[in-house]
């Protein structure tokens, strides 16, 4: 996927690209940015100094945090470029440019996301949501126990493709934004997200998939 959109106030254009290998894509653009190293990075944000950037974005494995942290890079780049103070009287300029930018790209990439979709809203920012499983006859109980199941199984699948990708260990949090959470059905009137973090919490408190830290 490669899109692009224009920053009209900071007279800024930026490229948002996702791909398969950051590395090899950045290759393709040395003739803007100059030569990069070719790492496999789960993202990375370039500029040629004079207003063209380019957010690259690894398609397997991301996450919002990986979107969060290029668009930080991109904020503080466009800043330099405008010559933006960012000194402690002065964040609010960047901060809203900050929230802008993430509205922008992260609406290019949300697909890409697996597990729970994160709704951007102009009003209230973004948010989790986690539909209900349809009505059956099963108890609440049964339902839980097997939503329960499916979140361990998709838990250990997840934890395998990290494996074969080399990685030895990962954060509970990046594993919660990677790993495929199965619709919730617990009793109405609860916090779904809230109840399906706490139970995935305790599910890698037992440390039966994979080093934590």
């Amino acid at each position: 996927m490669k899109k692009c959109f224009d920053v009209p106030l900071y007279e800024a254009r930026v490229w948002v690209v996702v791909c398969d290998h950051v590395g090899q894509e950045r290759a393709k653009w040395n003739c803007e940015f100059g030569e990069g190293a070719d790492f496999d990075y789960p993202g990375l944000c370039s500029n040629n100094g004079r207003g063209f950037y380019t957010l690259f974005f690894k398609r397997r494995g991301l996450t919002v945090d990986v979107i969060a942290h290029e668009v930080f890079h991109l904020t503080h780049r466009i800043g330099e470029w405008c010559s933006l103070n960012f000194d402690a009287d002065h964040h609010e300029a960047t901060a809203l440019l900050h929230g802008w930018l993430f509205r922008r790209v992260f609406k290019l990439t949300e697909k890409y996301l697996p597990g729970p979709k994160i709704k951007v809203d102009n009003r209230r920012g973004p948010r989790v949501s986690l539909p209900r499983m349809k009505d059956t006859s099963e108890s609440p109980a049964n339902l839980l126990e097997v939503w329960t199941e499916t979140l361990a199984r998709n838990i250990e699948k997840t934890i395998r493709n990290l494996k074969a990708d080399g990685v030895v260990a990962v954060s509970a949090n990046n594993l919660w934004a990677t790993v495929t959470i199965p619709q919730y059905g617990g009793p109405a009137g609860t916090n779904g997200a809230y109840s399906a973090r706490q139970i995935f919490d305790t599910l890698i408190a037992k440390n039966k998939f994979v080093s934590i830290r």
